[in-house]
């Protein structure tokens, strides 16, 4: 007999120093983080969020996080919402550990002493791996809406950006429209860029 799976995925806050995390039960999803998955998750997230300037720091998992489809959506959303930039990082080679993995450094801890037998049970530990309130679940249903992100941004957006594997720094700009600005390192001098629209958006 094998367990009750239930995946998490995490978003952290570093201002505030706040997480939500996204219980994602056996059979509420496809069960395989792909780039549409994970977007869907930060749009979830981002849905309420006007903020002018965005930043993002994220690993190096290229099936999850780096890849074109995260930068067509960064894109996009510089198009249809009101943010002026978004910065997106990405971190060194060989340095994995980041403020999401605290959080769920301090959920395993809970959870190691519990016995967990259905998801609302999760909700319970989430909430208690931080006396301040600053961990927050969200259980993942089969009626979260789930976008098929690549099949709507290829509409709009082409090509790939070269040297994506090694490139950590990307900036998109609301005056630049379809636009990507790159460079290697943050100590790099300069941006490069390049434009992949091919089509308008309508908003």
């Amino acid at each position: 007999m094998t367990g009750y799976k239930i995946d998490i995925f995490g978003v952290c806050d570093d201002v505030y120093g706040k997480q939500t995390t996204y219980l994602l039960p056996e059979g509420a999803w496809i069960g395989e983080k792909t780039a549409n998955t994970v977007l869907s998750l930060v749009h979830h997230y981002l849905q309420n969020n006007n903020s002018q300037i965005l930043y993002f720091n994220a690993d190096n998992c290229a099936a999850q996080n780096k890849n074109k489809w995260i930068i067509y959506y960064m894109l996009y959303r510089v198009i249809v919402y009101p943010h002026q930039k978004i910065y997106l990082s990405f971190m060194c080679p060989g340095h994995t550990k980041m403020k999401c993995d605290a959080f769920f450094g301090m959920f395993k801890h809970t959870l190691s002493s519990k016995e967990i037998y259905e998801p609302n049970q999760l909700v319970d530990v989430v909430k208690k791996s931080n006396c301040e309130g600053h961990h927050t679940p969200f259980i993942v249903t089969k009626e979260f809406q789930f976008y098929n992100w690549k099949e709507f941004l290829e509409q709009f957006f082409y090509s790939q950006i070269p040297h994506i594997r090694e490139t950590r720094c990307f900036l998109f700009e609301a005056t630049e429209l379809g636009t990507v600005h790159y460079k290697l390192l943050s100590t790099d001098p300069e941006y490069k860029k390049t434009n992949l629209k091919i089509t308008n958006i309508t908003t």
